[in-house]
């Protein structure tokens, strides 16, 4: 099972610009992607949610982000297909 932990509502969470953090969440579960965002977006994260591979290279192609959290086990782009599109931009 996933745990995590969340230890209050701190700071926003900002890039070197004064931006909020962005981070493509990408989970083909939509209970998995629901959970992660809220908690990340709780901790003041700019949170895109994709609810599989496909859509997380459409999202791509039009918006850079400072992390992405990737589930590997997708059906048509894995989360492994999807490192290489990442490798390549």
């Amino acid at each position: 099972p996933l745990h995590h932990q969340v230890q209050g509502s701190g700071p926003m969470r900002k890039d070197p610009s004064g931006e909020k953090t962005s981070i493509l969440l990408v989970d083909d579960d939509p209970l998995i992607l629901r959970s992660l965002a809220v908690v990340l977006e709780r901790e003041g994260y700019d949170v895109t949610r994709a609810p599989g591979g496909v859509a997380a290279v459409e999202h791509l192609k039009s918006k850079s982000f400072d992390a992405v959290v990737t589930d590997f086990n997708m059906p048509e782009v894995d989360g492994m297909q999807l490192l290489r599109v990442l490798q390549k931009s």
